[in-house]
């Protein structure tokens, strides 16, 4: 008995936690200009014309870039990122840079 109130208790609690509101709105807009930034930072990081690859991922101090190579699972990913920026933004200059890295793989 003490091990089914144990789980009831248990089981309320995780339905409470999942039926919590939280406070903050999702913007999209906010968001991709977020995405937009740090693309920008990127793009100055990391030139098109970079022998390293394709970035990948960054180390936590947010300026060793690891670099993929074109056959990875992974190197569309980059590529992607921009050609959705260009997508929502219709700004040229993600265009170009998505075309760049686009015929890297």
């Amino acid at each position: 008995m003490k091990h089914k109130t144990i789980l009831l208790l248990a089981s309320l609690f995780v339905v409470g936690i999942a039926c919590k509101q939280f406070d903050r709105e999702f913007s999209v807009n906010t968001n991709i200009d977020y995405c937009e930034a740090q693309a920008l930072r990127t793009l100055a990081i990391v030139p098109s014309g970079s022998e390293g690859g394709i970035p990948n991922s960054i180390d936590g101090d947010d300026v060793n870039w690891h670099f993929t190579s074109p056959g990875s699972w992974t190197s569309g990913f980059w590529p992607g990122i921009l050609w959705y920026l260009y997508e929502n933004t219709k700004d040229n200059m993600w265009k170009v840079a998505a075309e760049n890295y686009t015929q890297k793989i």
